[in-house]
């Protein structure tokens, strides 16, 4: 196994694949059955060289997204439940479309698990996460003329303004720029 990460600078980190298959391996999932997880996460793996790398936050933000309250049970690959084919009810494969639906909840679940987990969260990352969250928000009222409080639910926009300081005047700049 080649341990590898390379930091390419804004933040932006490749982490080799080998670091998460060391530790699924614990739970009994091959390297084999790890890759076919990541494809059905929507994860993206790019090869260089003679080795494969993960973004760890696209990984992060899909197993936050398979784990909302809410979601069905999701069977990864190589799981004794999948093998058995009972799948009924359940999830084998991320929806990319559901995925994007749900980014600003699983944006503002990730940094209430950093904050109740004790980690601080630096000046950086939530400037970064205030400007993703404000094109989220500004995005989806250009594309989508409904209630962005009924869409995303009442909980969740809570939690993004209060996390990351947005206002109902940017909420209203983002409407009238939409029309």
């Amino acid at each position: 196994m080649r341990r590898v990460h390379l930091d390419l600078g804004q933040g932006f980190r490749l982490i080799s694949e080998d670091y998460y298959v060391e530790e699924i391996e614990k739970a009994g999932m091959s390297i084999r059955s790890f890759r076919s997880f990541c494809k059905a996460l929507g994860v993206v793996r790019v090869q260089i060289g003679r080795t494969w790398f993960i973004e760890p936050s696209s990984f992060l933000e899909a197993l936050r997204y398979i784990t909302l309250i809410g979601q069905p049970d999701f069977l990864a690959s190589g799981s004794e439940e999948l093998r058995k084919g009972r799948t009924e009810g359940r999830a084998v494969r991320v929806d990319p479309d559901a995925f994007r639906e749900n980014m600003p909840t699983v944006i503002a679940e990730l940094l209430a698990t950093r904050k109740l987990s004790g980690l601080h969260i630096t000046a950086g990352i939530r400037d970064l996460s205030r400007r993703v969250a404000d094109l989220i928000v500004q995005n989806a009222i250009r594309l989508q003329p409904v209630n962005v409080h009924h869409k995303l639910g009442p909980l969740a926009v809570q939690k993004i303004k209060a996390e990351l300081g947005i206002t109902d005047d940017k909420l209203k700049k983002g409407k009238r720029r939409a029309s």
